[in-house]
């Protein structure tokens, strides 16, 4: 579960994902040593700690992650006749490529 919400982006909304993730954190829940009364005991204390550094390095890694792929996945511009030409993620074509891949479907 914490995997599934550490892997989780919703954009646009607020949620308590950030919240979640930091119960799950806590050694008491982790231990399952709680009570019916145990998150009004620590709520305070879970609410006020900031995020672990492993949620941070893997917040980290998933937005440089997203940005290389959105990068990417935009249409590249060669300039002169104003065609674009998507570039793949798997595949990093050199911009004498793309030219004479443009220059061949204008044939």
């Amino acid at each position: 579960m914490r995997r599934a919400l550490v892997d989780l982006i919703i954009q646009g909304v607020e949620t308590s994902r950030d919240f979640h993730i930091r119960l799950m954190d806590d050694d008491e829940f982790r231990r399952g040593a709680i009570d019916i009364q145990w998150l009004e005991r620590r709520l305070a204390s879970i609410l006020e700690r900031p995020p672990s550094e492993a949620s941070v390095r893997v917040a980290a890694i998933a937005g440089a992650l997203l940005a290389e792929r959105d990068r990417g996945a935009r249409a590249v511009s060669t300039g002169g006749g104003g065609a674009t030409l998507p570039v793949r993620n798997d595949v990093a074509l050199d911009s004498w490529k793309q030219a004479s891949r443009i220059e061949g479907l204008r044939d």
